[in-house]
């Protein structure tokens, strides 16, 4: 859901920030639409997925009398094994976008600087000129 930028979520805030972002003028409304349709289109999705997954139906036993002779229930959805690794790595990433929802002030403060690093990019070659280079021996 954090994908399809519902809130609470980190994608939320993302989608809010990129919407803000857009400059005022006549394409304003293409983007906004653009980014919220995109949004939308990711929930329907989502949504499809889930139902599939979710609602799985079992086949009516009069389908083929044949085939489904020897039909149990319990047959119907196989049980993966445990697994506990990717069941961690799932959890913790997780909690990292909850993380990012908490903390959202420094990690907005620290894309803001990022960004106005990359775009003052003559900073960047007056400090690289003034570095005085350090001779290696071979």
């Amino acid at each position: 859901m954090s994908l399809a930028g519902l809130p609470p979520l980190s994608g939320f805030i993302g989608k809010l920030l990129l919407l803000e972002a857009v400059p005022a003028g006549t394409r304003t409304a293409w983007i906004w639409s653009l980014v919220l349709g995109s949004s939308f289109l990711m929930l329907v999705g989502l949504a499809r997925a889930g139902t599939r997954l979710f609602w799985r139906t079992e086949p009516w036993p009069d389908a083929a009398p044949e085939r489904f002779a020897a039909y149990t229930p319990a047959d119907a959805l196989p049980h993966a094994p445990s697994r506990p690794l990717e069941t961690a790595a799932t959890v913790l990433l997780l909690g990292y976008g909850i993380a990012m929802v908490l903390a959202a002030a420094p990690l907005l403060d620290y894309t803001r600087a990022t960004a106005a690093q990359l775009l003052s990019p003559g900073d960047y070659v007056q400090q690289v000129r003034a570095a005085t280079p350090a001779l290696r021996q071979p």
